[in-house]
């Protein structure tokens, strides 16, 4: 059975953005707009670290390098593409494209602080597309140190002199004052192209007023990956506490490739899920045993399931190199319900759709697959 390459990152969910974001932050002299945004994080009872860093003066050369003291290219994925889930929202990010006011954001710190911790790590980071403090939380829940001590490469959050909440990256502590680099929520009448974007590199303590934490993203944090397969375990465990093998076949589709899957197996099921496999609920019930089987084979090398009464079907495909996987349910010999099935003759891979629903049969055939009639027949 093919599973989604583990290497494409989960997508990111529009909804995780606060509305609250369009606002977003403004921080710096000289901008004329700041916002005082309330927290319900109570930043004394965030793991601090016990240790203390020594800080050396001096200046390691390989590691200044590795600094980001100048604004990112436009060329830059991390920051100017979708990959940041800032930058699919034209209030949030420097996108280039105008507000509904007309005007353009040239600057946000939480859209630099996400495209920098990507740029650090070379991944994705698990710090959520939220606000600030949203990022200290989210980035505890999914494994990340904080401290109170500032470090190379880590996230610095806290408050501004004018109260609103700030996000930075830590890139210089070889000193006795930490360097960081930010940018800042501003907005333009006119798109100043990326090599406009508002960017700083400065001492930290004109960044943030009072306390600030320390999210240590170099520190055994998880990777994006990491976070989104145990989402999806949880998500597996939820269903093998609510599903039941009780003739019911329940549905999968794999996004990457295209197939929907048909079981009955919950366990089977829960496994589909964990490897990135969207479940879509019940497609039919199946009776327990009948005169009728529909079989069950796999294409290893195409990565297809395909299903059928026909024993001539079956063994056709078996000669033609398909894995024959035995008895996958029974037809309904009543012949009460049925199921339909449809062909995609511009597919490699999820061929074939099945389904009780005759609206869902015409959608698809609108749309250019071939109807094949009824596959078999179900119980509901």
């Amino acid at each position: 059975m093919r599973k989604p390459d583990s290497r494409v990152t989960a997508p990111v969910r529009a909804g995780a953005i606060a509305a609250s974001l369009t606002i977003a932050l403004a921080l710096s002299a000289g901008i004329s707009t700041t916002v005082a945004l309330a927290s319900d994080v109570d930043f004394d009872d965030v793991y601090y670290l016990e240790e203390e860093y020594d800080f050396d003066d001096e200046v390691d050369l390989e590691e200044q390098a590795s600094r980001r003291t100048t604004a990112p290219e436009g060329g830059n994925g991390w920051f100017f593409s979708g990959a940041n889930p800032y930058y699919n929202y034209d209030y949030l990010a420097p996108t280039g494209n105008a507000m509904d006011d007309g005007r353009y954001v040239i600057g946000n710190c939480t859209w630099y602080a996400w495209g920098r911790a990507a740029e650090i790590l070379g991944y994705a980071p698990a710090i959520g597309s939220g606000m600030p403090y949203d990022m200290v939380s989210t980035a505890q829940a999914n494994g990340y140190r904080t401290g109170p001590v500032p470090a190379d490469g880590a996230l610095a959050v806290g408050q501004t002199a004018w109260g609103s909440w700030h996000v930075a990256v830590v890139e210089d502590v070889s000193g006795n004052v930490p360097y960081v680099s930010q940018s800042a929520y501003t907005t333009s009448d006119n798109w100043p192209g990326p090599e406009g974007v508002v960017f700083d590199y400065i001492p930290l303590n004109y960044a943030f007023w009072g306390k600030v934490t320390y999210i240590y993203l170099l520190d055994n944090g998880k990777t994006f990956d990491e976070v989104a397969r145990a989402e999806r375990e949880a998500r597996a465990e939820e269903l093998r506490e609510t599903l039941a093998e009780d003739g019911t076949m329940y549905r999968l589709y794999n996004p990457y490739s295209g197939e929907h899957f048909y079981t009955s197996s919950v366990n089977e099921v829960c496994m589909l899920v964990v490897e990135g496999w969207q479940y879509e609920g019940a497609g039919w019930v199946a009776p327990h045993t009948s005169s009728t089987p529909v079989y069950r084979l796999y294409n290893s090398y195409a990565g297809d399931h395909h299903y059928t009464l026909s024993t001539e079907e079956r063994d056709m495909l078996v000669d033609l190199g398909w894995i024959y996987e035995g008895i996958g349910w029974y037809s309904d010999d009543a012949q009460r319900t049925p199921v339909y099935r449809q062909y995609n003759p511009n597919a490699e891979t999820g061929t074939h759709n099945y389904t009780t629903s005759a609206h869902e049969r015409d959608q698809i055939v609108a749309l250019g697959w071939v109807d094949e009639g009824i596959g078999w027949y179900a119980l509901s």
